[in-house]
């Protein structure tokens, strides 16, 4: 098996920036790099071509996501302020409606993350641990009745993880009513 990466033909298109275009490529023309199609070679393509993201007190963000596939409201992770991941971990419904419905709840509620800090003068927002807590255990006790968490059940919702990580189990009307107002209770503003 050939353990070399070697990406010289699609860096010379692409910069570092462009981890999602070297990954389409891959997805578009199987012939341009084959030996690049296990996770593992991929995730080594993604910490080489994308820059190291830490979080407050020097937090690994990819290590802490690692070790822990929790955010709050499936976009906000503990230890980061001014970080939202769209979708991020239980951050996706697993059943019917529209993905750009979706991000438009998502990026409605991070924009009103930011209107919160520009009319408090706060230079970062960061969620409460105890809030990313709250909501995963919520949403693991919720997921818990569903099929994707039933013993012996293998899927990509679940993954390696002993949880259910993908999906969030609420209706649209309630993600939508949710993503419109942040308790900023549940973060810390300064």
């Amino acid at each position: 098996m050939n353990t070399q990466i070697n990406l010289t033909p699609i860096l010379e298109s692409a910069d570092r920036r462009t981890l999602a275009a070297v990954v389409t490529h891959l997805a578009n023309d199987p012939k341009a790099v084959p030996d690049l199609r296990d996770r593992a070679r991929i995730e080594e393509l993604a910490a080489r071509l994308l820059p190291p993201l830490t979080g407050r007190n020097g937090v690994d963000v990819r290590t802490q996501l690692d070790e822990r596939l929790e955010t709050y409201q499936g976009m906000a992770l503990a230890h980061c302020p001014n970080l939202f991941i769209s979708p991020g971990p239980n951050g996706t419904p697993g059943h019917g409606g529209s993905g750009i419905f979706f991000a438009e709840c998502q990026v409605g509620y991070i924009v009103e993350c930011l209107r919160a800090m520009f009319e408090h003068k706060w230079a970062r927002l960061e969620v409460r641990e105890e809030a990313v807590r709250a909501f995963v255990d919520e949403v693991s006790a919720e997921l818990e009745h569903y099929v994707w968490s039933l013993p012996g059940i293998s899927n990509w919702f679940r993954g390696s993880r002993d949880r259910v990580t993908a999906i969030i189990p609420k209706r649209l009307i309630d993600l939508w009513q949710e993503s419109k107002t942040p308790k900023l209770d549940d973060y810390i503003g300064a």
